[in-house]
């Protein structure tokens, strides 16, 4: 379908990404382990997850992206996603651009958030994403699991150090939306082999979440595959 920005800056016609699709593709698959709860910290959510990850109930509704900038359009500098919902669920729509990057040939994602009325014309160099946004979500090194129990590190060198564990900075970020509200889920880059696999719900508040301050960001279930305790030993 051919798309062009309208009067808004915002693309006209329907474009759907393949979230649900990749949402998918993280789903427990016959002989593969399950994935089990570490972290609970809504049961209702968290349940739901577990159910939904080891396919036994249907998919959260997944955000519905729409494709601008590169290669279509030359203008702009960068190519992007963009979806307009309630991020921070505090009864305003923002516009939340999504940007792929990679990092030695791994994908990444990072979020910029905009106010709803905010024109995607007005960001044509992938500099003004981060200048003009209101928020963001970039893992630049690692995103920790600061809900478990810190880990002490092995080694002469770090003695007496504590570290908890965390995803990589290979982070994938889906925002969806159950029963009314929103939340983030991150997960490993599909690149990324790791074992165990480690999933991260939370719900975006406001501002800048980064490695360095993930204080806006408030985790609400763990869930790993195979399954360990929330001392990172396995069962």
């Amino acid at each position: 379908m051919e798309k062009c920005l309208n009067e808004r800056g915002h693309f006209s016609g329907s474009y759907a990404s393949a979230d649900q699709e990749v949402l998918s593709d993280l789903h427990f698959k016959p002989g593969e382990k399950k994935y089990a709860l570490v972290i609970n910290n809504d049961k209702k959510v968290c349940r739901y997850m577990l159910d939904v990850l080891n396919g036994k109930k249907n998919d959260v509704d997944a955000v519905e992206w729409m494709h601008y900038g590169r290669p279509e359009d030359s203008t702009f500098n960068y190519g992007a996603e963009y979806a307009t919902f309630d991020i921070n669920n505090d009864g305003r729509n923002e516009t939340v651009v999504r940007w792929h990057g990679s990092i030695t040939s791994v994908d990444v994602d990072s979020l910029f958030i905009f106010s709803g009325d905010v024109s995607l014309r007005s960001l044509q160099q992938f500099s003004e994403l981060e200048e003009h946004s209101i928020g963001t979500v970039r893992i630049q090194h690692s995103y920790e699991l600061q809900l478990l129990p810190p880990l002490p590190h092995e080694g002469w060198m770090q003695a007496n150090k504590q570290y908890f564990p965390a995803l990589t900075s290979y982070t994938s970020i889906h925002p969806f939306s159950l029963k009314g509200e929103y939340y983030v889920l991150l997960s490993e880059s599909s690149d990324v082999k790791l074992d165990p696999q480690l999933i991260v719900v939370a719900q975006y508040k406001k501002g800048r979440v980064s490695s360095a301050d993930q204080s806006q960001m408030r985790d609400i279930c763990y869930l790993s595959r195979p399954a360990i305790r929330a001392s990172m030993k396995r069962y």
